[in-house]
């Protein structure tokens, strides 16, 4: 079942697909904050003494994102 937050993602998607520039600066926290809630539920599985943490984890995958841009 879609979450409220993924619903919002997918009409901010639409909306971008569809020309509307200000959709994607909307987009992009509703992204980040789904992104970093799924990458926390992994998180909390890993072994102890892990040393990842979610945040860095995040910041990481939007820098490699945006050098591919």
């Amino acid at each position: 079942m879609a979450t409220v937050l993924q619903k919002d993602i997918t009409g901010r998607l639409l909306d971008w697909g569809s020309g509307d520039k200000e959709a994607f600066d909307k987009l992009n926290p509703l992204v980040y904050k789904e992104l970093r809630r799924m990458t926390h539920f992994y998180m909390q599985r890993e072994r102890a003494g892990n040393t990842l943490q979610t945040s860095p984890l995040i910041n990481e995958a939007y820098i490699i994102r945006i050098a591919r841009v």
